[in-house]
C-alpha cells in the first residue's frame, strides 16, 4: 500500500523536512505526527540526513517506543487494539517480513482467528502459546480464504479431537508472515496442512 511520509522532521520547533525519506522505516508510513529533536543541526541538507547516524538513532526510538504503545495498548485495551489491528494490521504483517530484529515485539502483535474462538473475535499468539499442552511444541495455523472454508476442510476436526488449537489465517501474505517469523517463544510456527506432519502424532501429545 503506497503511503507518503506522515512524520515531519523539525529541530527546536524548526521545519528540517515535511516528508523526511529514511527517518523511520517504510512499514511506519502510515504514522502521522512531528519529530521534533534539539540534536540535529539547522543547516542539515536531505543528503547528509540520509547518512546521519543521528536520524539512524531517532529512528530506532520513535520505532522503538511506538511498538511499547501497541503492545502496551494490546493488553490493557485491547478493544482498541483490535480496532487499530482491523485498519493497519497489514503494516505489523510487512513489518515482519522486512525486519527481523523487531521479531520478538512483532510477533506479539499479531492478530488471528483460531479454532477456540468466535467468528471476529481474534487472540495474539502470546494467547495461543498460554493455553498449549505442555508436550505441545509448535504453534499450528491453516490457511483458507474464509473461516468456513477452513473448517470444511480435512484437517480441523482432527486437531480439535486432539484439543489442540489452530490459527486461522486468511489472507494470502498470512504464510508468508508466518515463514518469516518462523518461531515465536520459542514454538515453530507450522501449518496444520504440511506434508511431514502426523496427525497422529499430534493426537498423542493429549
Amino acid at each position: 500500500m503506497h503511503m507518503d511520509p506522515g512524520v515531519s522532521l523539525y529541530c527546536k520547533k524548526v521545519l528540517i523536512d515535511a516528508h523526511p525519506k529514511g527517518l523511520l522505516p517504510d512499514w511506519l508510513r502510515f504514522l502521522k505526527g512531528v519529530v521534533d529533536s534539539a540534536d540535529l543541526p539547522l543547516n542539515i541538507s536531505r543528503e547528509s540526513m540520509q547518512d546521519s547516524s543521528l536520524v539512524k538513532k531517532i529512528s530506532d526510538v520513535v520505532t522503538g517506543r511506538f511498538l511499547k504503545f501497541l503492545a502496551e495498548q494490546a493488553e490493557k485495551e485491547p478493544e482498541k487494539y483490535a480496532k487499530f489491528w482491523k485498519q493497519f494490521g497489514i503494516f505489523i504483517k510487512e513489518a515482519i517480513t522486512v525486519d527481523r530484529a523487531q521479531h520478538g515485539k512483532l510477533g506479539k502483535l499479531l492478530r488471528y482467528e483460531s479454532s477456540l474462538t468466535e467468528a471476529g473475535q481474534t487472540i495474539g499468539l502470546s494467547d495461543y502459546v498460554g493455553r498449549m499442552k505442555e508436550e505441545q511444541k509448535e504453534i499450528y495455523y491453516l490457511y483458507g480464504a474464509s473461516r468456513a472454508a477452513i473448517e470444511s476442510g480435512p484437517f480441523v476436526e482432527s486437531f480439535k479431537a486432539a484439543g489442540i488449537e489452530v490459527l486461522y489465517l486468511y489472507e494470502p501474505a498470512d504464510e508468508f508472515v508466518m515463514n518469516h517469523l518462523h518461531k515465536f517463544d520459542d514454538k515453530e510456527l507450522k501449518s496444520g496442512d504440511s506434508a511431514d506432519l502426523k496427525l497422529d502424532d499430534v493426537s498423542a501429545q493429549g
